[in-house]
């Protein structure tokens, strides 16, 4: 049996379990690709997911062979994922009415944690 009454603070891990913009990554990775020629299964970008920034740049930049310097490619990528944002960003099914009628109404402390970088949350 769990004592939910000694629970002080609630973390909650934004891409994929308040926010629905896992895939919204992958379409902004596919378009930025495609912006630079390469063509790929947008499948295959999964790979990339749940890294960091310092990771995922490198990692992807040698798996394409794209020739642009990292914070080009950066700038790039946030362009069009913030493009994305404005009009497919959305809640998790569930999250805002669990957060409004569980969480909200218990007085826990909540933690918004991600590996995103802090522009992207903003």
């Amino acid at each position: 049996m769990y004592y939910t009454n000694k629970i002080k603070s609630i973390l909650f891990d934004m891409d994929g379990t308040v926010l629905e913009s896992e895939g919204l990554f992958a379409r902004a990775e596919h378009s930025l690709l495609k912006r630079h020629g390469v063509e790929v299964d947008i499948q295959e970008l999964n790979d990339f997911r749940g890294m960091s920034e310092d990771e995922f740049y490198p990692r992807f930049i040698q798996r394409y062979h794209l020739t642009h310097n990292i914070d080009t490619l950066k700038a790039q990528l946030k362009e069009i994922l913030f493009s994305i944002f404005k009009t497919d960003l959305y809640y998790v099914d569930g999250f805002r009415d669990f957060y409004n009628t569980q969480v909200r109404l218990s007085n826990r402390s909540t933690v918004l944690v991600t590996n995103t970088s802090i522009d992207i949350v903003q």
